[in-house]
């Protein structure tokens, strides 16, 4: 189970601080939730939504912390 958590974080802080111009909070979780690149670990072509429904997790949440803010 923490394997899966640490591959969870890794999916969903990726998009976030890949320098992505668009900073607004709906933007962000677009980017967190899509599919990632490059592929890194073999899930990165997986949504966030996708890789939970592959090892069961029923739900999760991401905290996004940029600048030392919550945002």
């Amino acid at each position: 189970m923490k394997g899966l958590l640490a591959v969870i974080c890794v999916l969903a802080a990726a998009p976030v601080f890949s320098g992505a111009d668009e900073t607004s909070p709906a933007a962000m979780m677009s980017r967190i939730e899509s599919a990632q690149t490059p592929n890194r670990q073999g899930l990165d072509s997986l949504t966030l939504e996708q890789v939970m429904d592959r090892f069961h997790v029923p739900r999760v949440s991401v905290a996004v912390i940029k600048d030392f803010e919550l945002i």
